[in-house]
């Protein structure tokens, strides 16, 4: 689209801009409405994503939907993690976890060489971006594994954090 180097790294900066805010809020939206309404509405919104970036040709707008995508991917993220979490049993979590982790790296490395198919410039890019990501929302749709009940989350608190692990906090630096 021959947007700007910097346009282009704000809009990748955008898909990660309410990640803090997506892992305080998604506890609160899976206690009201279950794992699996969450999932499938945010998989749904993140599946429109890639169809509007081909329709809607403005970095602005690219800026927005990137961030929407971000926020649902991250939404995906917890919903799945926490499901897992609740029903893994304590001597079976590391593995379930590993084999999620080489899957889910797995698909992103996977994904990268997508790039080559179809005419990078057209519409294909973008149609299998959310025929991909609407079809991995199946298995767990139809899933008979029941819905864990849902548990009280603790809200995360930068002060206790500080307090317990001030490395942790400010390690990065």
């Amino acid at each position: 689209m021959d947007f700007p180097g910097t346009v282009t790294g704000l809009g990748t900066a955008a898909t990660s801009a309410l990640f803090v805010l997506v892992t305080y809020e998604s506890p609160a939206i899976t206690r009201c409405a279950g794992h699996t309404r969450p999932l499938a509405a945010m998989a749904s919104v993140a599946s429109t994503m890639p169809i509007l970036h081909a329709l809607v040709l403005t970095p602005w707008a690219w800026g927005a939907l990137r961030l929407i995508t971000g926020v649902c991917i991250v939404g995906l993220y917890m919903v799945i993690e926490s499901w897992l979490n609740a029903l893994a049993p304590n001597s079976k979590r590391g593995k379930i976890f590993a084999a999620y982790m080489a899957t889910t790296l797995g698909a992103l490395a996977f994904g990268q060489f997508l790039i080559l198919v179809g005419d990078v410039l057209g519409f294909t890019p973008f149609a299998l971006v959310s025929i991909l990501l609407s079809l991995a929302l199946v298995p767990v749709a139809l899933t008979r594994v029941p819905e864990p009940p849902p548990v009280a989350a603790p809200r995360p608190a930068l002060r206790r954090l500080l307090a317990v692990a001030p490395a942790g906090l400010w390690g990065n630096r």
